[in-house]
């Protein structure tokens, strides 16, 4: 019998953002695993790109494949050279141990504990392999070339053994598709991507500056081309021997010592080409961290952890929003604490023309927010789109949320209210429309597009909002062009705030506090607007709602004493993690994590409760 499994502790903020590497210290890379050999998984330091050991193996055993299943937590491994069977791998870490040296920044001075294997059955041989959120595992040999599938039920009713179990695994005998490959891709990774347009799920694997993407979500009678990407002006070189995918995007590791990690960003793909056996593009790619030189090593990581990896400086993806109190982060940088009630104009962008059907239509998306009670918190969204407006500057499409029951609501054609259910595919007859799109693990989020040329969309801008029954509503921005945040105006946007509009703090305590956090108050009377939701475009039953979550006389501004202040951290640390950590010294989103952090504690601290810092995690990781 196999000793008591033991899974990755994924639910740790700190342990959940490892990018882990296994690593045989002895290759292993012939027909036999030497005898003095050691595997070790290890985690990357992406300030300097050392690994530090967490846990190591029994000797003379090697292992390649890895994987960290979604469902339960456990670490797979295959076993190779050897028996090719599927190893289940049980590190007894010591959680609390690890998560103080994290937050100190003193990672590197763990002392790693022994580790156990157990035996799940034969696989194919296999170079790579992944595991989807679903908990399917993926594998294949090196050249990626013939893929196979180990449905997550499968992998539920193994059962492990503490010898060999020469029993092959159901699902490891087929292929489940053919794809093409570039090479040697060393390591995979499974996302969820709508950058071909809507939501699918994807293999995907770097070597040199090619990028391999296979869809693995819409097979019929004909597999999907795979795409094979080739890196715009980046050049890294050799194998990418391990692969992490965090919250759906991409890192690359490549084990020279000199190239480190690199992602691709599948959003700027530009597919040029479609030849009989796959589709060739270029795509757009950016350093994240340096990487020390291994070999014959493989990647995995929790794949709903928090992003480990610090921006880059030249990422085109502004992003602005609302949560809690609210405090507003404007795509211009500003953060501030409004002290008002009502509905405002929260984001608008106008000022361009869509074009088709040699016509040009004037772009109107307007968004509203409704802040109620003292504390201002978000309890309503509205998103009204006026382009192309006539003479009674009638709206052509309308959808709202609120945190009455947080559900997504569109008004029909016939003036009638209805849920929104699942995805719903951009109508190709508009010349600017909303396009809602749900991934999977994630919520829905609403996509704004504009027309560009005969038959495709260009998208503006993306809306997440994170909602919570008779709470509020976190909402956060996303835009893919510095000329079109350039249009925006609302809270969110570069045109018409108004510096008189500031409020200053009388109680010293709580000036201190936001002024740590870099934040100014604010009332934004030039954003509010005097009309009833229902003249806005939004329904009589959200009006409804809204008053009566609306409070007699102006917002309140509250404090809390400082031992409140440390609970609230504690509690923010639970959800957010701990901004105390190494990468804090880059800049970028990581700069939204410090003021999403501060925001946290006050909201915490002011009486928002685990509520406030659970929803403040999810708006965060969006995007």
């Amino acid at each position: 019998m196999c000793k008591e499994a033991v899974p990755w502790p994924c639910g740790n903020a700190a342990l959940s953002s490892f990018a882990l590497q296994v690593v045989n210290s002895e290759g292993g890379s012939g027909s036999n695993c030497p005898s003095n050999s050691v595997a070790t998984i290890r985690a990357l330091n992406v300030t300097d790109g050392a690994y530090t050991d967490l846990c190591t193996l029994p000797k003379g055993i090697c292992v390649n494949a890895c994987g960290i299943d979604p469902i339960s937590n456990l670490a797979f491994c295959e076993d190779r050279p050897g028996s090719f069977n599927l190893l289940r791998i049980d590190c007894p870490l010591d959680i609390a141990y690890l998560d103080n040296l994290y937050w100190m920044g003193k990672l590197s001075e763990a002392v790693p504990v022994s580790g156990s294997i157990c035996y799940y059955g034969d696989l194919r041989q296999s170079y790579q392999a992944t595991f989807d959120k679903q908990g399917n595992f993926w594998f294949g040999p090196q050249n990626v070339a013939t893929i196979y599938k180990v449905t997550a039920q499968t992998v539920s009713m193994l059962t492990g053994s503490s010898m060999v179990n020469n029993t092959a695994i159901p699902g490891s005998t087929t292929s489940f598709l053919t794809s093409y490959s570039p090479g040697n891709v060393a390591d995979i990774v499974a996302i969820t991507s709508d950058f071909e347009g809507s939501s699918e799920n994807y293999l995907v694997g770097c070597i040199g500056n090619k990028v391999w993407v296979q869809q693995v979500s819409n097979i019929g009678s004909t597999t999907p081309k795979a795409i094979i990407l080739t890196m715009n002006t980046t050049v890294p070189s050799g194998a990418s021997g391990a692969a992490w995918a965090f919250t759906d995007r991409v890192y690359c590791a490549y084990n020279n010592g000199n190239d480190g990690v690199f992602e691709p960003l599948l959003s700027t793909a530009n597919i040029v080409s479609n030849l009989a056996n796959r589709r060739e593009g270029t795509v757009d790619a950016v350093f994240r961290s340096p990487s020390d030189k291994e070999e014959s090593n493989d990647g995995m990581n929790c794949i709903d952890g928090r992003r480990p990896f610090p921006p880059p400086e030249d990422i085109t993806t502004t992003q602005g929003g609302g949560e809690g109190d609210p405090h507003i982060h404007t795509l211009g940088g500003e953060h501030y604490l409004l002290l008002n009630q009502g509905s405002f104009t929260f984001w608008r962008y106008s000022g361009v023309d869509a074009e088709a059907h040699s016509r040009k239509v004037p772009v109107d998306f307007q968004i509203y927010a409704h802040y109620s009670g003292h504390s201002s918190y978000t309890k309503g969204l509205l998103l009204v789109d006026r382009s192309g407006a006539g003479p009674l500057n009638e709206a052509k499409q309308v959808m709202e949320l609120t945190a009455e029951d947080c559900r997504w609501r569109k008004r029909t054609s016939s003036g009638q209210w209805q849920p929104v259910e699942g995805q719903a595919e951009a109508d190709a007859e508009e010349t600017t429309t909303f396009h809602m799109v749900t991934s999977p693990g994630q919520k829905m989020h609403v996509e704004l597009l504009v027309k560009s040329g005969a038959d495709g969309f260009k998208k503006i801008a993306a809306l997440f909002a994170s909602c919570k029954p008779h709470h509020h509503i976190n909402m956060k921005m996303a835009m893919f062009s510095k000329d079109d945040v350039r249009l925006v105006g609302g809270q969110l946007g570069a045109r018409g705030h108004d510096t008189s509009n500031q409020y200053h703090a009388d109680n010293a305590a709580l000036a201190s506090f936001l002024e740590g956090s870099s934040q100014k108050l604010q009332m934004d009377q030039n954003f509010l607007t005097s009309k009833d939701w229902t003249d806005l475009g939004g329904s009589i039953s959200a009006e409804a709602y809204l008053k009566q979550a609306d409070e007699e006389g102006p917002a309140l501004l509250q404090s809390c004493s400082t031992d409140a202040e440390e609970e609230a951290r504690a509690t923010c640390s639970k959800f957010l993690g701990n901004p105390a950590t190494p990468q804090e010294t880059f800049r970028g989103p990581w700069t939204t994590f410090q003021e999403t952090f501060q925001d946290c504690i006050f909201d915490v601290c002011t009486g928002g409760g685990e509520a406030a810092a659970g929803l403040a995690a999810e708006i965060l990781n969006a995007f």
